[in-house]
């Protein structure tokens, strides 16, 4: 990848980040649009710096830790596992 297209990625990412911000009290679907840009704009530019963001910050290994136990949740329980997905994908 070249450099100005990753420049270009940061920037989307950025921008999703911070208007994300604004629409969490207005719109959930827009939140929705722009959670979907921002892992899309992530994963695409995918390399070891967000590794090791992620393995520096506190709060991204909290909402990591978390995010493990809601999955490891799904498949605990009387309710079928589809049934809890559906729950954890919202």
């Amino acid at each position: 990848m070249t450099d100005m297209f990753l420049k270009v990625n940061k920037k989307i990412a950025t921008i999703c980040a911070i208007t994300l911000g604004f629409s969490l009290p207005i719109s959930t679907g827009l939140d929705s649009i722009l959670l979907a840009l921002l892992l899309l704009t992530a994963l695409v530019g995918w390399n070891s710096q967000y590794i090791r963001m992620i393995a520096q910050n506190p709060v991204a290994k909290a909402a990591l830790l978390l995010f493990g136990i809601l999955f490891a949740g799904c498949f605990y329980g009387i309710t079928r596992p589809s049934d809890s997905m559906k729950v954890l994908t919202k």
